[in-house]
């Protein structure tokens, strides 16, 4: 899981997954990372279908059956306590799923897409 973390963690920041929107903190990552290294047929299932994360949360959340919402998107794992207790705790995945199964950096504003190079002055040579 370490050298997982590592890796993830290591292309994030080369990808600047961290900047844009929506906001995506390490904590983030390192959740995913956890659901990954536990659980991988739902991380799978994940990667193809990110909008059912939002349908983990929230039955996570409500205290829902999860088996039958498992069975039902033919993922094989067997729903626990521990699954729940990281399902719904923060920060949520939903807002940044997308981004994480493909470590994407996010959208970036017009003023952040603005190369950040001083304005040429008087003493600019050439000018």
């Amino acid at each position: 899981m370490l050298n997982h973390a590592r890796l993830l963690t290591r292309i994030a920041l080369d990808r600047s997954v961290f900047d844009g929107q929506p906001q995506l903190a390490p904590e983030h990552l390192g959740k995913w990372i956890v659901l990954c290294e536990r659980w991988w047929t739902l991380a799978e299932a994940l990667t193809t279908t990110p909008s059912l994360m939002k349908d983990l949360e929230q039955a996570s959340e409500e205290e829902k059956d999860l088996a039958e919402l498992l069975r039902n998107h033919k993922i094989d794992e067997v729903p626990t306590s521990a699954m729940r207790s990281l399902l719904s705790s923060d920060p949520p995945l939903t807002p940044v799923i997308e981004r994480l199964v493909s470590l994407a950096p996010g959208a970036l504003g017009m003023a952040d897409q603005l190369p950040q190079e001083p304005l040429p002055t008087a003493d600019t040579p050439g000018i």
